[in-house]
C-alpha cells in the first residue's frame, strides 16, 4: 500500500535533505508488508540528497501510486549516490524519482533491516543481486 503526501520541504527530523528544497517536496508511505510502514521523502532522481543510515529507492510515481525500480541502502547517501551503478538503468526504466527514508532512533526497524524487507516486499527489478524473483516481473 502505498500513501501520497503534500508536506513540502524535509520531513520527520530533518536528516534526509537536498539542496535546495526538495523540487518534488512530499512523501510517500511504503510498507514492507509485516508490520512497518516507512515514510519517504520524495526529490527528483537528478537532485543531489544528503543523509546518513537511509534506504532509498529509484521510482515512478504515476496515478496507479508507486513503481520501485530499484532499492538500496546508505551509510552517506549522498556518497552512496554519486555514480551510482543502478541510475542510468533506472531510468530508462522510467523512474524519475529518489525515495529517502532515515529511521528515527525511535522506528522499530533499523535501516539495514528495512532495506532488505522492502527489496523482498516489492521485488524491484534492479535488485536482482539480492533478490532473483525480481527478474520475474
Amino acid at each position: 500500500m502505498t500513501a501520497v503526501g503534500s508536506s513540502f520541504g524535509p520531513v520527520g527530523l530533518g536528516l534526509a535533505y537536498s539542496s535546495p528544497t526538495p523540487s518534488f517536496g512530499g512523501w510517500v508511505t511504503l510498507d514492507d508488508g509485516i508490520e512497518v510502514k516507512y515514510r519517504f521523502d520524495c526529490f527528483n532522481i537528478s537532485e543531489k540528497a544528503y543523509g546518513v543510515n537511509a534506504v532509498y529507492a529509484f521510482a515512478s510515481l504515476g496515478l496507479a501510486g508507486v513503481k520501485v525500480h530499484y532499492i538500496g541502502k546508505a551509510d552517506i547517501l549522498s556518497k552512496r549516490l554519486a555514480g551510482h551503478e543502478k541510475m542510468d538503468e533506472a531510468r530508462r526504466m522510467g523512474a524519475t524519482r529518489l525515495l529517502v527514508h532515515i529511521p528515527s532512533p525511535i522506528d522499530p526497524v533499523d535501516y539495514l533491516t528495512a532495506e532488505k524487507r522492502l527489496i523482498s516486499r516489492y521485488t524491484p527489478p534492479l535488485n536482482y543481486i539480492h533478490n532473483p524473483l525480481s527478474r520475474l516481473f
